[in-house]
This record gives structure tokens, sequence and C-alpha cells, in this order.
């Protein structure tokens, strides 16, 4: 529509004065208005004129997603490009059409829900074009990441997550990755040792939302040392530790700052409480929940005096503490 408008203005003008077309746009002004003009409006834009098909092709195209996935009721593959299906497995996307529509492309999220679609001479046309921010790739049993993933995690610019479905990483995997990696299992973990578990925190991988074992309280107080003092935000999720380790736990976040990280405790119980306790001092966030409050009514009460006194948290009870969590972990 702002294209068309553009031409009719411009055509009108061009009646009275004769002296003025869309020829006359500067191509760096028709570049700004179609760097964030959807794939479809980019189709029929290039309708409109030479001039205007130029402009689409030479613009660069910034966009929200791009989604690979495997269509099992067809078995068909797709992209959708901004929620715009640009291949399928009967209609292929060349570098010709590409060379048309824009001529850089930059998503902020790839997700990759089948990573067979990157062995697609058509798939690769378009991964091999594109700048992206973050990395989404889900995993099924009996996959891991190819050499052309791996290619693909370190051209991410901000960042990486990986969903696996019914399964978790094993240590060879963990250490095959080049760069911190955002994991989502879907099951409990136990590392085969704590000394792993340490290790893979030490490169700077996160389990935001993940049941992990460990053995020993040691351990806990090494993975909070060296979550605290991350370069790069992590998160981390512990659940079904013992009901001792409570009280170390609030005692270590009384005493050291956080760092750039959010750390998230929590224990088997079947009556539900829930605690946030944050660290002002730092330059990041500690996140601690438990439900094992019961047995702990005087740390609870104490760290409720403490959350009352943060502006952040003066709204909350221990009816809702929950709910604010979201504004730490994102």
């Amino acid at each position: 529509e702002i294209v068309f408008l553009i031409a009719t203005m411009l055509s009108e003008d061009n009646e009275s004065t004769n002296s003025k077309t869309i020829n006359d746009l500067p191509m760096e002004i028709l570049h700004k208005i179609f760097v964030h003009l959807e794939l479809r409006d980019r189709l029929n834009a290039r309708l409109c004129c030479s001039t205007v098909e130029k402009a689409v092709a030479s613009a660069d195209l910034k966009c929200v997603g791009m989604d690979l996935n495997y269509d099992s009721r067809n078995s068909a593959c797709k992209i959708l490009l901004d929620r715009c299906e640009v291949f399928t497995c009967k209609t292929r996307f060349t570098s010709q059409r590409n060379s048309r529509l824009f001529s850089k492309l930059h998503v902020q999220l790839i997700t990759i829900r089948e990573v067979r679609l990157i062995d697609v001479p058509a798939v690769n046309v378009i991964l091999n074009a594109c700048t992206f921010d973050i990395l989404a790739v889900h995993l099924s049993p009996n996959q891991w990441l190819s050499s052309r993933i791996h290619e693909l995690i370190a051209r991410a610019e901000k960042g990486v997550d990986i969903f696996t479905n019914r399964f978790v990483a094993t240590s060879s995997q963990f250490r095959s990755l080049s760069r911190p990696v955002t994991f989502h299992f879907d099951k409990e973990w136990k590392p085969e040792n704590d000394d792993l578990f340490l290790e893979i925190l030490l490169r700077g991988h996160s389990f935001p939302r993940l049941d992990i074992k460990l053995q020993s309280e040691h351990t806990l107080i090494e993975a909070i040392e060296i979550i605290s003092e991350a370069v790069i935000p992590q998160k981390m999720y512990i659940s079904y530790m013992k009901n001792g380790h409570l009280k170390t736990l609030l005692r270590l976040t009384n005493a050291k700052e956080t760092g750039n990280s959010a750390f998230e405790y929590g224990t088997e119980y079947s009556y539900l409480r829930s605690l946030i306790f944050q660290r002002t001092q730092g330059s990041g966030d500690l996140l601690v929940t438990s439900s094992a409050f019961d047995e702990h009514r005087e740390l609870y009460d104490d760290c409720c005096e403490n959350l009352n006194r943060m502006s952040l948290f003066n709204n909350l009870d221990e009816r809702s503490l929950g709910v604010s969590g979201k504004s730490i972990l994102r």
C-alpha cells in the first residue's frame, strides 16, 4: 500500500509538473521502505513498475523468523519465512527468485524442527544467504548435531537453543559444542558425575528449566560460584536436592554477588510454597525458589522480610511470590 501510494502521488505530481516520477526517488529511500516489508508484500510490490522491482531486488529483508519444518500429514518439507510459505517439496525457492525478492536476508530466529531439511539444496540456498540472531534446533531421539548445524551454531549472532525430545545429551555431545548453548531437555538429567556437570557449567551452558540430580552439597556450592562469576548470563534449575541444602543455599545467596546469572532451586514436595530471593548487588540476578519452607519457617520469614524491602517485589505475598520470576528468568 505504501509503494502504490507513493507511485500514485508521484504520478499526480508528474501530470502537473512533468518533472517527477517514482524513478526520481533515491534508491536509498526505497530500500528503507522495503527493508521490513514481508515476503508476500514484496511479491506484490515488484509488480508496480520496473523501478520498484529493482528496489525490491536490491533491498535487504529483515523479518521475525524462519521455520524449517516437516509436515507429517502430507510428507512435505516446508519453510515458513515471516509466516509466508516460501518452499515445499513441490515448489523450489531458487537463488534466482531469491535475488528478485531481496539482496540480503536477516531473521531474528531460525527454528529447525527437522534436521534433515538442511540437506535440501533449496534450503541451503536460503541458509547460506542469510544472517540471524538466534538458532533453535529441535532434536529427536538418535539425532545429534551434524557438521552443517555446527556451522549454523557458529554463525548465530546472539545465542543458540537446543531442544531434545525424550533424551539428554551425552558427555561427548556436550564437549563437541564450540560455544555456550541453552539446553531444553524434557526429562530429568542425572550427570554421569558431578565433575561433568561443573565442566559443562564452566563451558557456559545454561539449563533454564531442567530437573538435575546432583550428588553432593559441595557440587551445589561450586555450581553457584561458577554461575555467579560468569561473564555470559547463565540460567540453571536444580531439583530433587536434599532438604538440608536449602540452608546452605540461602547462606550463600546472602554472602556473595551473583554476577550475570540466574539460579533457581526447587525441591520435590507435594505441598508447594515458593520463595524468590533476589540479590541486589552485582550486575545480575540470583533467583532462588523452594517448596520446603514448612520445615524452614524462620528462614522463610527472614527472606520475605528482605523481599518486602525490594521495590520489585513490594506487592508480593507468600501466595504469589512465584509469579515475578518471569521478570528475572527470560
